[in-house]
């Protein structure tokens, strides 16, 4: 149920920013003179009980706060901006919306209420390039112990946020619910998985060599459980 949930918030946030005027390059981006310095690459140290959620190039902690979480999008119908938002549900908008390729702030919609949650996030917010080599699983480690995920007819462990890598669903119109997929993504690399045969579509798979051992690693925990 959860699942469905957060599938279903990550739609709706989809919508908003398609209702900001088109894509976040259009609507949302400040003009150089607006800008905001990007994140700094000094790391927050992390406390128990807050999540690292990580998109492209920016970091963030989150506590955990009922009626908000992290979506990492794309912006836009075009999917031409990676964005990083923290979502409130109760309200059915973003709160911050954060650029992911380049660290900026592009919108703070955050009231008074929400302010001090904002601010903690804010405080953690760091800019860097991804060094494969200190991210969690499939970049490093073994799998961690945690529930394997549901989709169709397989079965996947999910990547911790602080990898940078996200698991994105979608369900086709066939026959049985024929056409479910899931696609492994951190923006630059792509492995599609038929989540009806556990087979890997070739058709919209494109992994960079550098992702390639991680992302081996991952298909290769995916468990098809039949019909």
């Amino acid at each position: 149920m959860l699942k469905f949930i957060i599938a279903a918030v990550a739609l709706l946030a989809m919508a908003f920013l398609a209702s900001c005027g088109g894509s976040v390059n259009d609507a949302v981006t400040p003009t150089p003179s607006e800008t905001a310095a990007p994140a700094r690459d000094t790391p927050t140290p992390i406390r128990e009980g807050l999540q690292v959620y990580r998109w492209v190039n920016v970091t963030v902690v989150m506590p955990d706060v009922p009626g908000l979480t992290v979506i990492r999008n794309f912006g836009g119908p075009r999917g031409d901006t990676p964005v990083l938002l923290v979502w409130s549900m109760d309200r059915s908008e973003a709160l911050l919306i954060i650029d992911a390729e380049k660290g900026w702030i592009l919108e703070d919609r955050a009231e008074a209420e929400e302010r001090a949650v904002i601010d903690s996030v804010l405080e953690t917010l760091t800019f860097s390039l991804p060094d494969r080599r200190s991210l969690p699983w499939p970049y490093s480690g073994g799998p961690p112990n945690v529930p394997r995920e549901k989709w169709g007819r397989i079965m996947y462990i999910p990547p911790d946020p602080a990898t940078g890598l996200e698991v994105v669903t979608s369900i086709g119109d066939g026959e049985g619910g024929g056409g479910s997929a899931i696609q492994l993504t951190n923006t630059l690399s792509f492995l599609s998985i038929d989540a009806d045969t556990g087979e890997v579509f070739a058709e919209t798979t494109s992994i960079l060599p550098e992702d390639k051992e991680s992302f081996d690693r991952f298909l290769s925990t995916v468990q098809y459980v039949g019909p």
